[in-house]
């Protein structure tokens, strides 16, 4: 378990140094604006400091490294960096993105932690401005309301979500590991995303990067890593030979995940043994 938190908090630090960055965009609260530390934006996602949130919304801070406790006088919600579920009592709910820490703060989801206290998150792209409602309640989304899909040995169980962000859709996929009861994003992708289970336990999922670059991702949540990247936009997977099918560089290819050697096969062949997957 130590290992999975060092290794997701690498990759969120790479993640920060590539896609984060401050905007002016202002927070208000019931229309009052609020000052301290500008939010920070990262993958559609709006964070802000922890101590200016619960100062402001007269919310009770305490820290238990690597978690985080919420409260006031009715409600009391714990988070973990690096984790997408927030706890509230025996509830579970999910948030898009995880805590992290940055600058020696620790960020939280704006929309989440508010939404978890009953309150609204109202995002104006046109006046840079983000407003904080406490007079208006939005429920948050419960975990259980979630439809996993289970690996073959029922101890992970992964789901997407779809969204919208400046006029454009993106399609997230996210981890949940049942032993430990904890979650992980995986990927957020604005173009095509499928997405398998094989019979090891192994994740495939495909996608498009910021280049419009067409990928196939085969990712193992044990060792929570990527274990091999396909640059490919046309693929097919089947579940009961584990054979993964792909075009590259004008060549089709046929690829035994369980003995890892690959054999080029015609055009023909490759629409036969993919007709029916």
């Amino acid at each position: 378990m130590l290992k999975k938190r060092i290794l997701l908090g690498a990759i969120m630090l790479m993640s920060l140094k590539i896609n984060i960055f401050a905007g002016e965009v202002n927070l208000y609260l019931n229309g009052v604006k609020l000052g301290g530390a500008a939010p920070i934006s990262l993958r559609n996602t709006t964070f802000v400091p922890i101590g200016v949130i619960s100062r402001e919304l007269d919310l009770d801070v305490e820290w238990n490294n690597p978690s985080v406790e919420i409260s006031n006088n009715v409600e009391h919600v714990k988070f973990n960096i690096d984790d997408i579920n927030a706890y509230k009592g025996k509830e579970i709910f999910f948030m898009r993105e995880a805590p992290f820490f940055y600058e020696n703060r620790v960020y939280v989801p704006l929309r989440a932690v508010s939404e978890l206290f009953g309150y609204s998150v109202k995002f104006s792209d046109t006046d840079k401005r983000i407003d904080v409602r406490t007079d208006i309640i939005t429920p948050p989304v419960k975990e259980e309301k979630i439809e996993f899909e289970r690996s073959p040995n029922l101890n992970w169980g992964i789901w997407n979500e779809i969204n919208f962000y400046n006029n454009h859709q993106y399609k997230s996929l996210y981890l949940r590991d049942f032993s430990i009861g904890k979650s992980y994003k995986l990927n957020t992708t604005h173009g095509f995303e499928t997405h398998h289970w094989t019979p090891q336990n192994k994740i495939i999922f495909s996608g498009l990067n910021a280049q419009d670059e067409g990928f196939v991702h085969i990712f193992d949540p044990e060792q929570m890593k990527t274990i091999e990247t396909i640059s490919t936009r046309i693929y097919d997977y089947d579940f009961n030979t584990n054979k993964l099918y792909y075009y590259k560089n004008n060549t089709y290819i046929a690829y035994d995940l369980d003995t890892s050697t690959r054999k080029e096969i015609s055009r023909d062949e490759y629409i036969q043994l993919t007709q029916n997957l």
